[in-house]
This record gives structure tokens, sequence and C-alpha cells, in this order.
């Protein structure tokens, strides 16, 4: 979970007095869930909760989703895939901001040396970054 506070700032209404209003307040929930299957497959899913405010005026919220799933190849070799922001963004007014849907591979190797230390190999392949549609979408 996160939280942002932007403070307090001070504006000036229409009839010339002043109010003191909180800037900007946003939250990050984030629920998660993994299990594996066996010894060579793993899946996992987050659930993600936005929730942002500005000038106590402006209030948008948004839900997204993330999977993951890995494989073991070998007891040297794994396989993994991400795809990651899968939802629409916030929405204030006639804006819309979406963070951007991406999808992840990679590959992980564990070579052992001859003198029994090893060390990891890893390699990923973004293949695909996707920024939403969504920026002028209207309701």
């Amino acid at each position: 979970a996160g939280y942002y506070d932007a403070g307090e700032t001070e504006m000036t209404l229409e009839d010339f007095t002043t109010k003191t209003i909180n800037t900007q307040r946003d939250f990050l929930g984030e629920l998660g869930f993994a299990t594996s299957f066996g010894w060579n497959v793993a899946v996992g899913t987050t659930v993600k909760y936005m929730k942002s405010e500005m000038a106590e005026e402006f209030k948008a919220n948004a839900i997204s989703v993330d999977f993951g799933a890995q494989v073991n190849l070998t007891d040297s070799l794994k396989a993994g895939m991400a795809v990651r922001n899968i939802g629409k963004g916030y929405r204030y007014l006639d804006d819309s901001n979406a963070a951007p849907t991406s999808v992840t591979m990679g590959l992980a190797a564990i070579i052992q040396m001859a003198n029994s230390a090893g060390f990891s190999i890893t390699d990923v392949c973004k293949i695909l970054e996707h920024e939403n549609d969504n920026d002028h979408e209207t309701a």
C-alpha cells in the first residue's frame, strides 16, 4: 500500500476570501495471490486499487490487474511471463490517465561452477509495451 499527500494550499475564492484545501491525496492498495502446481509451474495475480483526490473537488479511482507465470523447464532453466496494468485509468472530468499495459517474458539460467559456487543469469526481453488508448475516451 502507498499513500501520497501533497499538503495544503491556500485558495482565493470568487468573493476574494481564502480557504485552505488539501492539494492532492493519492492512495494505492494491492492484494496479491500466488500458487504453484507441482514443482514446475507457478502463477500469480495482483489486484491494484488506486484512488486520487485533487483540490478536495476532483475525485477519481481505478482498478488494474497484473498476471504472471513461471515454468521450471529444467532444474537450472526457468521461463516466465508477466502482464501488467490491465484495466482503465483515472478519469478526471474529460481527461483519462492510464498506466501503460505491458507484457514481459524472460529466461533465467542457474549455472553451477566446478567449485560448487553458482550464479544466475537472467535475460529479460520486453516484447510489448502499449499505452492504453483510453486517453481521450469519453464516458
